[in-house]
């Protein structure tokens, strides 16, 4: 539509025109775009073509190996491997482990049935016999050794595969309540 300059005549004056504003509106800025448009080039050969698109892959190959460090594709595939390789290894490393902790439970297990066993510690004493034992294990002395030094301490002997408390036959056999007491001294 045409702007149309209106004059009103009343009693013959003349009114001046309305002015009406204007406003400047900002150019428009794709917030997106963070590097200005290249201009739009034309290729006078599909050589030409070609080697811009070379160009342009090569530089973004470049950017892409900086950012994960990398000096070229050989590598990249080379870690790739190595990380691989690295993955293999940490899960067998936690199979093996894995396995380790049942061996060395299994192992303890046995240890502590053979002093039992070697030792003839009667059923009731069996729980007090082992917690002293285990008690007694350190750097320098296995749990042998701590067996051995608590079934001595406690004076314990064997007599006609009876436990009697003295190392002699002549002694009282000891009741279970004795061999508790005895044992919670320790």
């Amino acid at each position: 539509m045409n702007k149309l300059d209106i004059q009103l005549f009343a009693d013959g004056d003349v009114v001046p025109p309305v002015e009406t504003p204007t406003v400047e509106t900002p150019p428009v800025v794709n917030e997106n775009t963070q590097t200005p448009v290249t201009p739009y080039k034309a290729f006078a050969t599909e050589e030409e073509f070609d080697k811009y698109t070379q160009s342009l892959s090569s530089t973004a190959k470049g950017s892409i190996l900086k950012d994960i460090g990398v000096a070229n594709v050989q590598e990249a595939k080379d870690k790739l491997v190595k990380i691989t390789e690295l993955e293999g290894i940490q899960t067998k490393y936690t199979e093996l482990e894995a396995k380790h902790t049942v061996v060395v439970a299994e192992n303890e297990l046995t240890k502590e049935t053979l002093i039992l066993s070697k030792y003839d510690v009667p059923e009731t004493f069996k729980d007090h016999f082992k917690t002293l034992v285990k008690a007694g294990v350190t750097v320098d002395k296995n749990i042998e050794d701590s067996a051995k030094e608590v079934f001595e301490s406690l004076n314990l002997t064997k007599v006609n595969n009876k436990i009697v408390i003295g190392g002699s036959s002549s002694k009282v056999e000891v009741t279970s309540k004795e061999m508790q007491e005895k044992l919670r001294k320790l």
